[in-house]
């Protein structure tokens, strides 16, 4: 057993480190917040059902351009001239 007198020179001493509980992980599929969904941007907050954990998650504002640098609308086939 190592006292605080016997760590080597370069550790790190840890008398200070304390355990104060053990982790039980969720096993809930439900424990993270849903997926795929389409959300107004903006911050939201999901609470476990089952161990009460709250997660606080951003949609972020993404806005998609319908037009090319040129001003042109996309092509809507890989196929098409132009």
């Amino acid at each position: 057993m190592l006292t605080k007198n016997s760590y080597p020179a370069n550790s790190i001493d840890c008398s200070n480190l304390r355990k104060i509980r053990d982790i039980k992980p969720c096993l809930d599929q439900s424990h993270k917040p849903p997926t795929h969904l389409y959300l107004e941007p903006g911050e939201y907050e999901w609470t476990c059902p089952s161990c009460g954990a709250k997660q606080i998650f951003t949609v972020p504002l993404i806005t998609f351009s319908t037009f090319t640098y040129n001003g042109d609308a996309p092509k809507q086939s890989l196929f098409e001239q132009g």
